[in-house]
């Protein structure tokens, strides 16, 4: 009885026991088209949804401050709307800072543009919690407003 390596062993069992040629996987699509379509996806279509989605939020902003900040209803989206803003300006910063010619480059303070990249995380993460929060906040005053229409006010 011969003694098998673990790796065999595992060949075995992932393989067919009939076929004694391993069939390799080979790819879609080449490496080079792979990294166009990444920096496209990545570099290109999230910069310009990052950037409508800036100017968006923005105009946002500038509408419920003309609306007034009366309601509670206004309020709640003036911040989300502020969240959003500051979501999406972080967003594109990373994806800016993400390319590899611009992350080797350094700030004036002399610290790497990557740790420009870490800093905007911090942002960006407690960011997005506080804007599902105030998503559930606003779906829990929906319901309130639509189950008990006169006591709402006084609730909020």
């Amino acid at each position: 009885m011969t003694q098998e390596s673990p790796h065999n062993i595992v060949l075995i069992f992932f393989t067919n026991v009939t076929e004694t040629n391993l069939h390799y996987i080979t790819p879609t699509i080449s490496d080079p088209l792979s990294r166009i379509i990444v920096y496209i996806n990545g570099y290109i279509l999230t910069i310009i949804v990052g950037a409508a989605d800036i100017f968006t939020n923005t105009a946002n902003i500038s509408v419920y401050l003309k609306m007034g900040l009366s309601e509670t209803t206004n309020i709640n989206f003036f911040s989300l709307s502020i969240f959003d803003l500051l979501i999406s300006a972080t967003a594109v910063l990373v994806q800016l800072t993400y390319n590899p010619p611009v992350s080797v480059m350094k700030l004036p303070s002399g610290a790497p543009v990557s740790e420009l990249r870490m800093a905007a995380c911090y942002i960006m993460y407690p960011c997005m919690s506080y804007s599902v929060c105030i998503t559930a906040f606003l779906s829990v005053e929906r319901c309130l407003c639509i189950s008990t229409p006169l006591r709402v006010k006084i609730v909020f």
